[in-house]
């Protein structure tokens, strides 16, 4: 009985893992272009500003991040689906 409080409790502790994980990812994938936009506003007028390029960039980059997390969330699903239900027909011939 005490191996699978051992593994029961691992299994709790990398779920925790995974979930902050995610949370984290999605959280510095939200956050991190706006504070990189900021910090490319120049204080001063120098006559160059690349914030509207760096905004520009930055959505573009949260996009990619999107849709490569939806891909990512949804391919496997899908995959496994697929194999379940090739494995349930072999099981019943």
């Amino acid at each position: 009985m005490g191996k699978e409080i051992e593994k029961s409790a691992t299994k709790k502790v990398l779920t925790w893992m995974v979930v902050g994980g995610a949370i984290g990812a999605v959280l510095s994938s939200w956050l991190a272009p706006k504070v990189i936009a900021w910090y490319f506003d120049p204080p001063v007028n120098i006559g160059v500003n690349c914030r509207e390029a760096t905004e520009w960039a930055m959505t573009r980059l949260q996009t990619a991040q999107f849709w490569g997390t939806l891909v990512g969330a949804f391919l496997p699903l899908i995959l496994a689906v697929f194999v379940f239900r090739s494995e349930a027909k072999k099981s019943t011939i």
